[in-house]
């Protein structure tokens, strides 16, 4: 019995070494293909969505059913952009000092980001739709606001915080995924 209960616990404490404490880190080049395609991907994805909206109000003549059309358009960057989250968490991180926080931070700006989507497809679904004139303006100020574009993900890429390590800096430029991220 004794021998069960040893056992036991030792299992149970390799289990929370592997899963819990194990550090499991990427080389630097690694991270950066991984990471710089991620975000590029989304990037692109923001833009088709983009031109899809531009074309719907176009299209649409009720203006409830551009504000219909405004909240799918938040929705789907919010799914785009929490699908890039998952990605970056599955990017790992990167086997350096400070690639831990370079990683946690590029995160969190994109956790961030998903947020504020969600509270825009909120506020589009409230948009007054019984002045066409004043919606436009209403759903054109929602859509140039600061919080509702990429920008924060892309500057948290780019610009890796004090300490960051030499090499993964020199692992972001030398990607050619990253060039339009890093310069």
């Amino acid at each position: 019995m004794l021998t069960s209960l040893v056992l036991a616990v030792a299992l149970a404490g390799a289990g929370v070494w592997w899963f819990a404490l194990r550090k499991t880190g990427v080389e630097p080049a690694v991270y950066a293909r991984s990471v710089c395609g991620s975000v590029h991907d989304w990037q692109q994805g923001l833009v088709t969505q983009a031109s899809t909206l531009t074309k719907e109000r176009r299209q649409r003549t009720r203006t409830a059913d551009k504000r219909a059309a405004a909240v799918d358009y938040y929705t789907g960057l919010a799914a785009r952009t929490s699908a890039l989250e998952t990605a970056l968490r599955a990017a790992g991180t990167p086997d350096l000092p400070g690639g831990e926080q370079y990683a946690d931070r590029l995160v969190d700006a994109v956790s961030t980001q998903v947020s504020s989507l969600r509270d825009s497809a909120g506020y589009a679904g409230r948009l007054d739709v019984s002045s066409p004139k004043d919606f436009e303006i209403s759903l054109n100020s929602l859509l140039t606001g600061v919080d509702t574009l990429p920008t924060q993900v892309i500057d948290t890429l780019a610009q890796p915080p004090v300490g960051t390590s030499a090499k993964l800096r020199a692992a972001l430029a030398a990607e050619p995924a990253c060039a339009p991220y890093t310069g």
